[in-house]
């Protein structure tokens, strides 16, 4: 996985979306660096990471990936994802979490489908279509993505074309496959319910991706969870209201100290 490192002081490890890659943080890095050290990776089939040894269809081995990669071994990191970024994060809590520092998870929440006792989930009947439609064409089904991150939104021209730019880079279809298929699966409530570092949820006031009510149900499962709004925002609220969202983290750590 392809890896960049920017800046000085504790370490931030972050983790972008799904189609997307490491360059939808760059639009915050030049606030970020001065004060953190940055490490942001392309996931497998995604940016400069299409030849890979790791894949979205084996999570546990990606996330053994991750935390290889992610830095601040001694101390830990604070892991930043958006996404499924996000999903990978927690997945990551999952597995190895003396390794991190604490959690901002943006615009995803413990569980991705609604079910019975998940009721703010996204309708399973709904991203089933999505998945049957990605085989057939991949293209309509990132061009519709895009506008729903972007509808209704504030500064919506601005993130639609930062994102279709983002979409428009090399990308494998079977890790895009791989990746809806893990978020369909996923499943990390008795996880936060567990972990006893600080963890923030954050979401876009407008995101038409993620119910905001999962976000705050996940907050309420961790111990030390937290929530955010942003208002105005959509699915990617770093891209559309970077002030905010840089303040949203600065604040969260500046807690953690």
């Amino acid at each position: 996985m392809h890896v960049k490192t920017t800046g000085h002081g504790p370490n931030l490890f972050l983790i972008h979306g799904w189609m997307m890659n490491a360059r939808c943080w760059e639009g915050i890095v030049p606030q970020l660096e001065k004060r953190f050290q940055l490490t942001m990776v392309d996931l497998p089939g995604h940016g400069t990471s299409l030849e890979s040894p790791w894949s979205l269809a084996r999570p546990r081995q990606l996330i053994d990936g991750l935390l290889e990669l992610a830095p601040g071994k001694t101390h830990g990191a604070v892991w930043i994802g958006w996404s499924l970024g996000g999903m990978l994060a927690q997945l990551a809590a999952q597995a190895e979490p003396k390794g991190i520092r604490a959690l901002i998870v943006v615009g995803m929440s413990a569980r991705y489908l609604a079910a019975s006792d998940w009721p703010g989930g996204v309708n399973r009947a709904l991203f089933r279509t999505v998945q049957q439609l990605f085989v057939v064409s991949p293209e309509q089904v990132l061009r519709q993505l895009i506008e729903r991150q972007v509808l209704g939104s504030e500064r919506q021209k601005h993130t639609r074309a930062i994102l279709r730019e983002l979409a428009s880079m090399p990308w494998n279809k079977q890790e895009l496959k791989a990746g809806l298929e893990l978020l369909k699966t996923a499943d990390v409530r008795d996880t936060m319910r567990a972990f006893d570092k600080p963890v923030l949820y954050v979401t876009g006031e407008k995101d038409l991706i993620t119910n905001k009510r999962s976000l705050k149900h996940s907050a309420a499962l961790a111990p030390r969870g937290r929530y955010v709004t942003i208002p105005g925002a959509g699915h990617a609220p770093f891209l559309s209201h970077r002030a905010e969202f840089v303040a949203a983290v600065e604040d969260f750590i500046h807690d953690l100290d």
